[in-house]
């Protein structure tokens, strides 16, 4: 673990510990070239195979595509026992957070515009020739900044193309995420519903294994709870979704 003021390839200097994913370590930083404030990964060489290859993907995926709703990488190398990936730092806070800070869901008129922005990073993601699955929608990989755009943070579980996923995050992943089979773009789709139904109701939604155990009592029915903040197309929108199907980028505009 790199200590405070360490100063990282001759360049970046250490400001704090910032986090730790399946992964990685992360970090806060100044570089020394510019004065500005980046965010650094950090992978070890000893960690498993898995995870390397993991970390390295997700290199590749950042630095290959290019949309405003994703983290941008301005370096990456390698030193002493450790990989590392430098991301330009933009002040912003997990919608996780919001939502426990102000204990309520957020206005309708708020949310749809973050949703654009997502499904329009999933379209982009998910068309390329290659198709990118995040693999860990969330509120707590969505990231809003002090003017309100809004970021998916966290690509340690992307894939390139359809495969198994390193991890999951519950209760935003689908059945076949959690129990390790293949995986395809409609994960995300399935993540994306979940989590604009938190963002919309602020409450955490059923997991796929806790939908299971519903049935033969109340059965959980998003389109009903949705229905009540929003409008009857668009929540019949969000919940198709869940099974995976697509939704025009018109209906939320």
């Amino acid at each position: 673990m790199l200590a405070q003021d360490a100063v990282l390839h001759d360049r970046y200097r250490i400001v704090a510990f910032a986090g730790l994913t399946r992964t990685a370590r992360s970090y806060d930083a100044i570089d020394g070239r510019f004065g500005t404030h980046v965010h650094i990964r950090e992978c070890e060489r000893s960690k498993p195979r898995p995870f390397r290859e993991a970390f390295v993907r997700e290199a590749r995926i950042l630095n290959g595509c290019q949309h405003v709703a994703m983290p941008v990488v301005t370096d990456a190398f390698a030193a002493g026992e450790a990989f590392y990936l430098v991301e330009r730092k933009i002040p912003a806070e997990p919608m996780s957070s919001l939502l426990e800070r102000d204990r309520k869901p957020f206005a309708p008129i708020l949310v749809l515009p973050w949703l654009d922005a997502i499904l329009d990073l999933l379209e982009y993601l998910h068309g390329l020739r290659t198709p990118v699955i995040v693999a860990n929608i969330s509120p707590g990989s969505i990231e809003m900044s002090a003017r309100g755009n809004v970021f998916v943070t966290d690509f340690s579980m992307a894939l390139e193309g359809p495969g198994k996923s390193l991890a999951w995050t519950y209760p935003y992943a689908p059945i076949e995420q959690m129990e390790g089979r293949e995986i395809d773009v409609r994960a995300d789709l399935y993540a994306f519903a979940a989590s604009a139904y938190e963002l919309l109701l602020g409450q955490r939604p059923l997991s796929p294994h806790e939908r299971e155990q519903t049935k033969g009592g109340v059965e959980f029915n998003p389109f009903d709870q949705l229905s009540r903040v929003i409008s009857k197309p668009l929540a019949s929108e969000i919940t198709r979704l869940e099974a995976g199907k697509r939704m025009s980028p018109a209906v939320i505009c």
